[in-house]
């Protein structure tokens, strides 16, 4: 039996990052994954669905260059399979990085598929037996595939099949218009293929306020991407050359494939034998990413705290640095912190959209009074001479003190603009303090601070607001 400081089992954002930070604190660690380096992020999720919608945003510029005097002979497509071949480049050359990194960080990996026992030793497939003075379960999530009678036709794909694809389909229904709906719905809408989203609430994407789903509905809808909202998906019927999806109020629709993009499940198989305290069905876990056993922490999606994997980067810091310190006895170790209120989110629509902290409603029932601000993407130079006016930016801002609460976006580059807006609000400016920086111009960037300052009617290269008097300090 090998004996170590800590076994990670899971090789994704959060099981990496933990593997590195520990080594690089001294600790001797293994880790375990069964499958690639990198996990469904790298290799099922967020990079490979960026990299197809990257293609597809070029298939678009292209065809829009027409209005800009580009001469062309007519309209490009798709070559799926070699764009499936770049995309997999991508994935590749990445993971390659990440082995290296935690090779040259001292860090032992196994292949295999772990079972960890009551007494947290590991039985690994390949026939190898670990035990650790500590543990990281960095497993993730698995795509939910619900009981709907005919599911299990193989046209019926989830989010790790449907990235595989080597043609276009001639039509595509989404069940489920979250982050992966939307963004798979863009990427196969511009391939070329008929898209048809199906939602079981009364809009799409409700994380995000009312006003950004509206502009996201409308857009998807001017792009010809059919969206049913209020609707539920009843049985599948498959037939010889397409689905027939037969939905609750009666009606049907058909399509060629369907995808299945209505969430994801823990992957427990590994730690299934531990009586691990949970929160629904993910890992409790507390401000050190400890489960309810104090030698055992559970990071990324496994503890639902937050499904994304720049938060599994930072969770996994914060396991490790706790286990190091734990470990060596050694107190000046720093231990990071984590707020969900803090993690920016991007979704690769058309337009793209940005949010991070609390959302209008979320601002009211904590402040009660709250300050919002707008600014339209039509108004800024950058976004006009590019072509690209469509959405808005919205600030929320606490009223009593001014400051940045919230923010929400939807416009050209808004997954880049919205990681300003994380700094804004992890240091806690004001809305003067932000709407006074001095930004580039041309730059879309520069409709952050006017959204600020609209919070008072003050923006610049707006209309001043007679019913808002107020003005910054």
């Amino acid at each position: 039996m090998i004996n170590n400081d800590l076994i990670i089992i899971g090789g994704g954002p959060g099981g990496y990052v933990a593997a590195v930070q520990a080594a690089r604190l001294g600790l001797t660690v293994t880790l375990i994954e069964e499958r690639e380096l990198g996990g469904v992020c790298l290799n099922r999720g967020c990079i490979p669905t960026k990299t197809l919608v990257d293609t597809a945003k070029s298939i678009d510029t292209v065809n829009a260059g027409k209005r800009r005097g580009i001469v062309s002979t007519g309209s490009v497509g798709i070559d799926l399979k070699t764009a499936v071949q770049f995309k997999q480049r991508v994935v590749k050359r990445l993971g390659m990085g990440i082995e290296a990194l935690l090779r040259d960080s001292g860090v032992s990996i196994v292949k295999g598929t772990a079972t960890v026992r009551p007494d947290l030793t590991v039985e690994i497939s390949n026939g190898e037996t670990l035990r650790a003075k500590k543990m990281i379960l960095a497993t993730g999530t698995v795509p939910l595939r619900l009981p709907i009678p005919g599911s299990d036709d193989p046209r019926v794909l989830t989010s790790d099949e449907i990235l595989e694809l080597e043609t276009v389909p001639d039509s595509l229904a989404i069940l489920g218009c979250g982050v992966i709906g939307v963004e798979i719905s863009r990427i196969f809408n511009i391939f070329g293929a008929r898209v048809h989203v199906i939602e079981a609430l009364e809009r799409i994407c409700p994380f995000l306020d009312a006003d950004i789903t509206e502009a996201l509905t409308q857009s998807m809808t001017a792009r010809k991407i059919k969206v049913s909202t209020s609707a539920r998906l009843e049985r599948i019927e498959p037939r010889d050359d397409n689905l027939v999806l037969h939905l609750a109020d009666g009606s049907t629709l058909d399509a060629s494939l369907l995808l299945l993009a209505v969430g994801r499940a823990v992957d427990d198989r590994a730690f299934a034998t531990l009586d691990l305290q949970r929160n629904r069905q993910y890992l409790a876990v507390d401000a050190n990413m400890q489960t309810s056993h104090p030698d055992v922490y559970a990071v990324g999606d496994v503890n639902g705290l937050c499904t994304l994997a720049h938060a599994a980067y930072r969770m996994g810091e914060i396991a490790a640095s706790h286990a190091a310190r734990t470990l060596s006895g050694d107190p000046s170790i720093p231990i990071p912190e984590f707020c969900t209120e803090l993690v920016p989110g991007g979704i690769f629509s058309e337009p793209e959209i940005g949010s991070i902290g609390l959302t209008e409603t979320q601002a009211v029932e904590r402040f009660g009074e709250i300050r919002i601000g707008r600014f339209p993407m039509v108004a800024n130079g950058r976004a006009v001479l590019s072509g690209h006016t469509d959405g808005f930016i919205k600030v929320i801002a606490d009223a009593k003190t001014d400051k940045i609460a919230g923010m929400q976006m939807i416009g050209q580059f808004a997954s880049e603009l919205i990681n300003e807006a994380a700094t804004v609000i992890a240091n806690g400016l004001t809305v003067a303090q932000w709407g006074h920086v001095i930004h580039a111009h041309p730059s879309v960037a520069e409709a952050l601070p006017e959204a600020a300052l609209d919070c008072f009617g003050r923006s610049l290269h707006l209309p001043q607001k007679k019913s808002q008097k107020n003005t910054p300090e």
